[in-house]
């Protein structure tokens, strides 16, 4: 059995759970405790809807999902599995990936060093540092 903490951003979750079905066998069986609080009730249905033979139960204020891998590969997983990739955020125009604090926008710091910088060039990282 794999076991997955789900997290608050939804998009890290779903690409937790793509990497976790495409790197177990057949017939294994993948738990993610999700807290209510993270949206453990949407990620149930999502799940159901998706995958299906879901077996659910809730207490310690968490979902407890859990689901057998009985497909090699529905095609939700590769969408899902496209949450684990470095990818373009338009409204920003920088590449970031779900899971990092702010991902999908611009933090206090990194725009503080845009405003004060001079025009960077090529390719440049910030790490939040």
């Amino acid at each position: 059995m794999i076991i997955l903490n789900g997290t608050k951003q939804k998009e890290e979750t779903f690409g937790l759970i793509a990497s976790a079905w495409q790197n177990t066998p057949l017939d294994t069986q993948i738990q993610i405790i999700q807290p209510n609080d993270y949206g453990g009730k949407s990620l149930e249905k999502i799940i159901s809807k998706h995958l299906g033979n879901v077996i659910c139960e809730s207490k310690n204020k968490s979902r407890y999902i859990t689901i057998t891998k009985t497909d090699p590969c529905p095609a939700i997983i590769n969408e899902w599995h496209n949450h684990t990739k470095i990818r373009m955020v338009d409204d920003i125009g920088f590449y970031s990936v779900p899971g990092l604090f702010g991902w999908n926008k611009i933090d206090t710091g990194s725009q503080l060093l845009l405003d004060y910088l001079p025009q960077l060039k090529g390719n440049v990282a910030d790490f939040g540092c």
